[in-house]
């Protein structure tokens, strides 16, 4: 794999990853989520 492609897979993965903890954030936020599980 050239490094490229391996910086743009890291750049997506860290993206999904903000998205999941802003949604368990949110659900969290209105009680629907345990706030424990925040950190995930």
């Amino acid at each position: 794999m050239s490094k490229h492609s391996a910086n743009a897979l890291q750049m997506v993965l860290s993206a999904i990853s903000y998205q999941l903890s802003a949604i368990s954030y949110q659900l969290s936020a209105m009680g629907l989520w345990p706030g424990y599980l925040r950190c995930f």
